[in-house]
C-alpha cells in the first residue's frame, strides 16, 4: 500500500527534476562518481580532482568498468566553468569556505550539496540552492566527515567565515528535550 507524506516517494520533497549536468567535486578514487553515473547517465556527469595521479586511476578504473564520466584535472575551488552550469554540485571533500564560483555555477534553483568544516568536530552536510544572482541558501541536512580540500587546508578561523562565535550559541534544555539555537548576541 503507497502512503503520502514525508518520506514517501510522493511526497514532493522526495520528487526529483530532471538533471542535465551535476558536477562532483573530489573524484578521489571514482567511486562516488560511479555511483553518480550510474544513477543519472554517464555523459551527465563531470568529475573534477586537483590531484593528477588519483584522476588518472580513477579514469582507469571507471574506463575498466565501462563508465565513462567526463574527468577533469584542476583547482576544485573553481568548479569546472566550461561544463557550467549544472543543476546539481556534489563534493565529496569539505570546505571551511564556500567558493563563490560553485555557487555561480549552478543553475536557477540548482542544488550545491557539500561538506562544510564546522567548530563542532565533524562536517555539517549542506544542501544549498541556487537563486540565479549568485547566492544561494539552505539547510544542514546531516553530519559527515570529510576530509578538506586541498586549497582549504591551511584554515583560516571560523569567525573569519562566518560562524557565530561561541557565545552566541544559546541551549536550553527541559523536561528530556534541548533546543540549540543562535542569538548573534555574542554575550
Amino acid at each position: 500500500m503507497a502512503r503520502d507524506g514525508p518520506g514517501s516517494d510522493r511526497s514532493p520533497r522526495r520528487q526529483r527534476l530532471p538533471v542535465r549536468r551535476i558536477l562532483e567535486i573530489g573524484t578521489g578514487t571514482g567511486y562516488s562518481t560511479a555511483l553518480l553515473a550510474q544513477r543519472v547517465g554517464a555523459a551527465t556527469v563531470t568529475s573534477i580532482e586537483i590531484d593528477q595521479g588519483l584522476a588518472h586511476h580513477a579514469a582507469a578504473v571507471l574506463h575498466a568498468a565501462g563508465i565513462t564520466p567526463q574527468l577533469v584535472v584542476g583547482d576544485v575551488e573553481a568548479g569546472y566553468p566550461p561544463g557550467a552550469p549544472y543543476d546539481r554540485i556534489v563534493a565529496t571533500a569539505s570546505f571551511r569556505a564556500l567558493p563563490q564560483a560553485l555557487i555561480d555555477q549552478l543553475w536557477p534553483e540548482g542544488v550545491l550539496l557539500a561538506p562544510l568544516d564546522s567548530p563542532f568536530q565533524c562536517d555539517g552536510l549542506v544542501r544549498l540552492v541556487a537563486d540565479g544572482g549568485g547566492r544561494a541558501s539552505g539547510r544542514f541536512v546531516g553530519a559527515v566527515d570529510f576530509m578538506p580540500v586541498r586549497g582549504q587546508r591551511v584554515h583560516r578561523s571560523y569567525a573569519e567565515v562566518g560562524w557565530p562565535v561561541w557565545a552566541d550559541y544559546h541551549i536550553t534544555v527541559d523536561q528530556g528535550w534541548q533546543r540549540v539555537r543562535t542569538d548573534g548576541s555574542g554575550t
